[in-house]
């Protein structure tokens, strides 16, 4: 899905998870933007991946096994972007990892993104059935 503000048009892609992210990498990325992924598992790997692919420069923030990535991590990574004058363009989450069964508070991503980096992009692998 694509949205940006109320009056947004909502774009739903139906696919896997590996079509979105190459949606992403195919249409979002240039050569060098750069990029966090939220790893919490298989999907984080694919995520980097496909943007290293593209030509992303791609950092990875990685939680401990059956965890999500802890937000004051988040925050940190895009104060320390921010302050270097290199921000990211993109935030990467994958909403539920089917290899680790980790749920993912999309809702905390977004808001930690907004609050230190609102011009970066927050990219969300979310299935159809989800929690939220």
């Amino acid at each position: 899905m694509v949205h940006t503000t109320s009056a947004s048009t909502v774009f739903i892609l139906a696919g896997s998870g590996t079509f979105g992210w190459d949606q992403v990498g195919a249409n979002l990325i240039e050569k060098d933007d750069r990029a966090l992924v939220l790893h919490t598992g298989y999907f984080g790997d694919g995520f980097r991946e496909c943007l290293d692919a593209y030509g992303a420069s791609v950092d990875v923030l990685k939680s401990e096994l059956g965890g999500t990535v802890k937000i004051t991590d988040v925050e940190n990574a895009l104060k320390n972007a921010k302050d270097a004058g290199k921000p990211y363009k993109m935030v990467t989450i994958t909403h539920v990892d089917t290899s680790t069964g980790v749920l993912s508070d999309a809702r905390a991503v977004a808001a930690c993104v907004r609050r230190f980096s609102p011009n970066t992009l927050v990219c969300y692998l979310i299935p159809v059935m989800c929690p939220d």
